[in-house]
């Protein structure tokens, strides 16, 4: 066993072995060198190899986690909160209030509780939904057509004609009919 403040001059633990006497290091430069505290030569050159081993294990194991990263597709270092996951469920199962996300989660916030319960417990915000709901419903059944002012006219002939029907006076029906037929060609 080597003296402790001797050079370590026996690499036979490297691949090729041999002696390399200009490089030798002593126990104190390497403990200074490594921030540590090597009481002898051998436990400082199994320590050394311990290292090296180690660093190489890491190494595949960090090629190994990129190819699953990889092969995921995703970043797999990133997590969301267990709030964030509960409110993703709960928009995956209603999505048709996920147009009003943010309205919802705003007033969540401000009551200090999950979305859901937030809808359950505020009378305010049901009808707010309820109302939005409505609207956007009757802006969706709207069609092209109503945007013209002439054919507006027409649906309005054609209304006309029918309540006209109804009631029995085919003359005014039949007016309104043809106005609304003419209308179209104009």
């Amino acid at each position: 066993m080597p003296e402790d403040n001797q050079p370590i001059t026996d690499t036979s633990f490297e691949e090729g072995g041999g002696n390399v006497e200009s490089g030798a290091l002593t126990l104190d430069q390497l403990n200074t060198q490594l921030k540590t505290q090597y009481k002898t030569l051998d436990e400082a050159v199994k320590g050394l190899i311990e290292t090296k081993n180690y660093v190489g294990k890491a190494g595949a194991v960090e090629k190994e986690y990129k190819a699953l990263k990889d092969s995921l597709g995703q970043n797999t270092g990133e997590f969301i909160t267990k709030e964030q996951y509960e409110q993703d469920l709960f928009y995956s199962k209603h999505s048709d209030l996920e147009p009003y996300k943010d309205i919802i989660n705003a007033r969540a916030k401000d009551l200090g509780v999950r979305p859901a319960d937030a809808i359950e417990s505020d009378p305010s915000l049901k009808q707010t939904l309820e109302k939005l709901r409505g609207f956007d419903k009757t802006e969706s059944a709207k069609s092209v057509l109503m945007s013209n002012q002439r054919l507006g006219q027409v649906t309005d002939n054609l209304e006309k004609a029918q309540k006209a029907q109804a009631a029995g006076d085919h003359r005014t029906a039949e007016s309104s009919a043809v106005s609304a037929v003419m209308e179209t060609f104009k």
